[in-house]
């Protein structure tokens, strides 16, 4: 197209232009054309270039798109188990609320339930009242309820103090504050057993841990005369035999 435009110039010029001038306009179109030639050359390797970039650019950028869109694909994926994943504590959470309400209900009635046991079991008579509060004082003692057995077993001598079983309930209120550890409570009530009811069975026992007690308390010589008690007054009884033992290890 450019060619045609200096052609047609050209042409025009012919007619009003000397030999000379023609030969100057001629030579210069050459140059033209010969620039032209060259620019045409130069955008076609600028075409050629830029062709081979965009085609290396397109193998660059087309595993570059598959991996993002291999990333938005985790990304979808991780984000539908995140909002499954809710769901389940959600409803987990709701499950578990629904079960420490009905546990919540079952403990109410398994309260209900052993208080009114508790409220039938509790015999009529005197008697029978003196043997129950007894017996749960003691087997209190023995479950190592310690604080619930004093408790009890203070009850128990607080109602029925001239009962056949005050005697071994204050024994077993000793046993309580031994097994505590507290010696000086122990000797004390085991002192009550010795004073009290002197004919009882639990006295050779109760004089016995008394003599322990002291021991624990580091007082041997008051042990070792409580002991030595125990094996003149009460010769044939178990307790007579450990605290022999007892005196035996002491001297060691």
């Amino acid at each position: 197209m450019k060619k045609e435009i200096f052609l047609i110039g050209f042409l025009f010029f012919m007619g009003c232009a000397t030999q000379k001038d023609l030969a100057r306009i001629e030579q210069h179109l050459v140059y033209l054309n010969g620039k032209i030639e060259d620019l045409e050359k130069n955008q076609q390797k600028i075409e050629n270039i830029i062709s081979s970039q965009q085609a290396d650019l397109l193998v660059q950028v087309g595993p570059l798109q598959d991996k993002i869109k291999e990333l938005m694909g985790q990304r979808e994926e991780t984000v539908y188990e995140l909002q499954q994943l809710s769901r389940r504590i959600e409803e987990t959470n709701k499950e578990i609320e629904r079960s420490e309400k009905r546990l919540a209900e079952l403990e109410a009635k398994l309260e209900k339930t052993i208080k009114m046991m508790e409220e039938k079991s509790i015999p009529s008579s005197k008697t029978q009242k003196e043997e129950w509060l007894y017996k749960k004082g003691l087997n209190l003692f023995r479950q190592k309820e310690y604080e619930k057995a004093r408790e009890t077993l203070n009850q128990f001598l607080k109602l029925y103090p001239l009962s056949p079983l005050a005697g071994n309930a204050q024994f077993w209120l000793g046993e309580a504050y031994f097994a505590q550890k507290k010696y000086e409570e122990a000797i004390l009530a085991y002192q009550r057993v010795i004073k009290n009811y002197p004919k009882n069975i639990k006295v050779p026992a109760a004089l016995f841990k008394q003599g322990k007690a002291f021991a624990m308390l580091g007082d041997n010589e008051t042990a070792q005369i409580l002991w030595k008690q125990v094996i003149k007054k009460y010769p044939k009884t178990k307790e007579a035999n450990l605290a022999q033992q007892a005196l035996k290890k002491i001297k060691k």
